[in-house]
């Protein structure tokens, strides 16, 4: 289980343990609002937004690709199901270094297909669907940039993963057949040199609003060259 979740989630640590009692239970982000609100403080005095909203919308980013990349990842690469009530993460500023995993939160399925359509019900229908509505309170936090957040985070978590860039593909298309709002979020591609994935975004994250003026290296404002080089 420790190598499917090295290759699902790389640049994090996962730990498939009780978690401590400082880290913060997923589920509580979407019942306990001020959960939510307190992480987007932290992210708001972490990555230093001009605007509150982007911090808002930065902080879905980082958790959709991490909560992606432990609940969906493992059921395309590993034919395993993770719940989300079972996940638990490490608060440290911009983004998640550790992540844990309650050991009665995974569970294998027998098919690929049906899997998905499970994990993409509970995970993007339903748990990131509840956050979505509970940061609507948030400025700048409407249901269509909101959800622009929660593609790039599966496309990305997609495009980090190790694993044969034809499976994560046709896995991104089923998931996007089952789950329709997911193709007005962006594209799933190759890159142009052919060794890697690439996910377009088409909906901006507001990152250029830090006092340095970035733009992520998937902002809609450069063209797809750009991007995909």
């Amino acid at each position: 289980m420790r190598e499917l979740f090295e290759a699902c989630c790389p640049e994090a640590e996962v730990v498939i343990a009780t978690p401590p009692p400082d880290a913060v239970r997923c589920a509580d982000l979407v019942h306990r609002p001020e959960v939510l609100r307190s992480l987007v403080d932290v992210e708001e005095r972490s990555s230093g937004h001009i605007l509150r909203a982007s911090a808002a919308r930065t902080l879905l980013s980082c958790y959709a690709i991490r909560l992606c990349q432990v609940t969906i990842m493992p059921t395309v690469i590993g034919d395993v199901l993770v719940h989300p009530d079972g996940v638990h993460l490490r608060v440290d500023g911009h983004g998640f270094t550790v992540v844990y995993v309650e050991p009665d939160a995974i569970q294998a399925v027998p098919e690929f297909a049906s899997g998905l359509v499970i994990a993409a019900d509970r995970v993007l229908d339903g748990h990131m669907r509840a956050l979505a509505k509970s940061l609507s309170v948030e400025p700048g936090c409407a249901w269509s940039p909101v959800a622009g957040q929660i593609g790039f985070g599966l496309g990305t978590a997609m495009a980090r993963a190790r694993a044969p860039m034809d499976k994560l593909l046709e896995a991104h298309r089923l998931l996007v057949g089952h789950v329709p709002w997911l193709a007005n979020t962006g594209r799933l591609v190759e890159s142009s040199t052919g060794d890697r994935l690439v996910f377009l975004r088409s909906k901006c994250c507001l990152w250029w609003t830090i006092p340095v003026e970035d733009e992520c290296r998937s902002c809609p404002r450069r063209s797809d060259s750009e991007r995909t080089a």
